[in-house]
């Protein structure tokens, strides 16, 4: 089982910025994940909000805003003062980060009109196909990647509720007819322990991974771990990988 690391190592550096994702390597996770959106000038970066403020402490939004605007902002200080400075990155500056063997999660944030800047990024990336898997809550997304770049992993992102009844939507049957809709490589769920060993069993069956978000607790990793999850994902990626080798897990 992979440990990917959330935005980066996200507990201790900002999200999604060079620093985290350098940290994240320092602890040897397996893999990152990243969020992307388009710029005006439709350039790739790496952030997950449309808007932000949240990072920057700036009302401005991600579309609307070229990539030599953006870089100008702090998306670091909000972390705290060692931080400061820290930039958006790009999506390819991202990408020079990962080691050899190691795999980066894209996220995407936007919709499809980000795929064709997206594989452009990718292509000048020194990076193979089987290191880099495209996510997204957008099924659009990952229809429009399987079909126009079949030789990348796109999985779909879902996430669960409970109705009044206390029905989880979507249904497990619902999800596996999307995947297979979409001609998609296979799931990022959000964990939920309501996923059980009969569903981990038909998505390997039908070949299928399942990866799971975001994981911090040790709990819930080792039982997503017993059920043969290709991937969590976790804002701890040192403290959480420790801990699952420690109780005999082989990573």
């Amino acid at each position: 089982m992979d440990i990917i690391a959330h935005r980066g190592a996200s507990f201790e550096a900002p999200e999604n910025t060079l620093g985290a994702f350098q940290l994240a390597w320092a602890e040897e996770a397996d893999g990152i994940e990243c969020d992307v959106r388009l710029t005006k000038d439709n350039h790739v970066v790496c952030v997950h909000d449309p808007d932000l403020k949240r990072i920057t402490g700036h009302n401005l939004y991600v579309d609307q805003l070229n990539l030599a605007d953006i870089i100008e902002l702090d998306a670091g200080l909000w972390k705290g003062d060692a931080w400061s400075g820290e930039p958006i990155p790009t999506l390819a500056e991202v990408l020079r980060t990962v080691p050899e063997r190691k795999k980066v999660f894209i996220e995407v944030k936007s919709g499809s009109e980000t795929v064709s800047a997206l594989f452009k990024t990718i292509d000048a990336a020194p990076l193979f196909p089987n290191q880099i898997s495209i996510i997204s809550f957008n099924a659009e997304v990952i229809a429009d990647c399987r079909d126009l770049r079949p030789e990348f992993t796109a999985n779909l992102v879902t996430d669960f509720r409970q109705d009044f009844d206390q029905v989880w939507h979507p249904g497990k049957e619902e999800l596996l007819h999307s995947i297979e809709k979409l001609d998609a490589s296979g799931l990022n769920c959000k964990a939920s322990m309501h996923l059980d060993e009969a569903f981990a069993n038909e998505l390997k069956e039908r070949g299928f991974p399942l990866n799971l978000w975001t994981i911090d607790d040790m709990e819930t990793a080792k039982y997503f771990y017993n059920l043969g999850a290709a991937s969590i994902t976790t804002n701890h990626p040192g403290r959480l990988r420790q801990e699952l080798v420690d109780a005999g897990a082989k990573l």
